[in-house]
């Protein structure tokens, strides 16, 4: 354990030149998820309309059943790719 510490203190000097553009990077993330949830919260008034009358909406069912694909599918190839590649 201590000489994985030394190990991390010996790389974090080479990361001093750029903390500028690590802060930066890590600032922009945290931007793009907070706004990625607000985009979502658009959403909530269409499906509001649409479940209030009862209605089920085929285009978000539809959406999620991709989203769900898409993760298994990722996860899939994931666990099968040869890490020598």
């Amino acid at each position: 354990m201590a000489a994985a510490a030394g190990t991390y203190r010996r790389l974090l000097a080479f990361l001093r030149p750029h903390a500028g553009r690590l802060a930066g990077n890590i600032a922009a993330n945290v931007v793009g998820a907070v706004l990625d949830g607000v985009a979502f919260l658009l959403l909530i008034p269409f499906l509001d309309r649409r479940t209030a009358r009862g209605e089920p909406s085929r285009l978000f069912t539809w959406i999620g059943v991709a989203i769900i694909a898409y993760m298994l599918l990722f996860t899939y190839l994931g666990y099968t790719a040869s890490a020598t590649k």
